[in-house]
């Protein structure tokens, strides 16, 4: 679960995933998950919201699990990938 901030603060929230944030990660946390269902815009952060992000976290773990066993290696190839194009870019 992740906030998102307004400004260049940053808010860190551990949840199982045990990561921090800065504004700018919004996209990343899109590209890696597929989805922004667990971040929170800063100004609509309550202890309500906070409790049922959690929950729904928690309900979703396994799906969350399998989606990035599949995820994951696609990532790391788009990067080999785009570390191959600017090494061919700077040869």
């Amino acid at each position: 679960m992740y906030l998102k901030t307004a400004g260049h603060q940053k808010v860190e929230l551990e949840a199982k995933t045990g990561k921090s944030i800065s504004p700018k990660f919004v996209g990343l946390y899109r590209e890696v998950y597929g989805h922004t269902n667990y971040v929170i815009p800063y100004e609509d952060v309550s202890i309500d919201i906070l409790s049922a992000k959690f929950k729904a976290l928690q309900a979703e773990q396994d799906n969350i699990r399998k989606s990035l066993a599949s995820r994951v290696p696609e990532l790391k190839a788009a990067a080999r990938r785009g570390g191959q194009y600017v090494r061919d870019l700077l040869a």
